[in-house]
C-alpha cells in the first residue's frame, strides 16, 4: 500500500475519487467527501495541495500543470500549476468528466452525455469527437430477387439449378 486512509473525522480519504501522477513521482489524490486534494511526494509524504474543490477527474500534463474537473462543487475546470497556482479554465461545459493530457499541453475532457472536448493552452475550445445518432439502415432489395418472367432456381434444393430450369 502506498497509503491508508481511515474513515473517522478528521482523517484524509473519506471519499477519494481522483488519482493522477506527474512525471516528478508526486501522487494527487481528490477527496470529493473534503472538497480537498492532497499531493503525496514519493516518499509518501503528504500535504493539502488546495481546498474548496471537489475533484471528480485529475490528470497531469509533461510540464506538472494539474487539470482538475469539479462539475459536483464548482462546476469548473482547473489547471495548477507546479507551484500550486490556480487558474480557472474559463470554457462552457455540461458535465466535464474524464480528463487527460497530450504531449502539447492540450487537455482533453469527456463533457457528458455527448462529446469529447479540447482545450489548447491558452483555452481555446474545440470540439474532438461527438456522439451523433446513428444512420437509418440503408433499405436494399435482395440479390436473388428476380424480375417478373425471369428465370430462377430459388426454392429448390442445393445443386438443382444445374439439373432443373424453371422458368416461364
Amino acid at each position: 500500500r502506498f497509503v491508508e486512509g481511515k474513515k473517522p473525522p478528521g482523517q484524509m480519504f473519506a471519499d477519494s475519487t481522483a488519482l493522477a501522477c506527474d512525471r516528478a513521482g508526486n501522487l494527487f489524490a481528490g477527496d470529493s467527501g473534503k472538497n480537498t486534494i492532497f499531493k503525496f511526494a514519493p516518499d509518501r509524504t503528504s500535504k493539502t495541495f488546495a481546498t474548496g474543490i471537489r475533484a471528480d477527474a485529475l490528470a497531469v500534463d509533461a510540464k506538472r500543470t494539474l487539470g482538475v474537473a469539479d462539475f459536483f462543487g464548482n462546476k469548473k475546470l482547473f489547471r495548477f500549476a507546479p507551484d500550486g497556482a490556480r487558474n480557472v479554465v474559463k470554457v462552457e461545459l455540461n458535465v466535464p468528466e474524464g480528463l487527460a493530457f497530450d504531449s502539447a499541453g492540450n487537455l482533453f475532457v469527456y463533457d457528458a452525455p455527448q462529446a469529447i472536448v479540447k482545450i489548447t493552452p491558452d483555452g481555446t475550445k474545440s470540439a474532438f469527437a461527438e456522439n451523433r445518432p446513428a444512420p437509418p439502415p440503408v433499405e436494399s432489395k435482395e440479390e436473388t430477387e428476380e424480375e417478373p418472367g425471369g428465370e430462377s432456381s430459388a426454392g429448390l434444393p442445393k445443386n438443382s439449378g444445374e439439373t432443373y430450369r424453371v422458368g416461364s
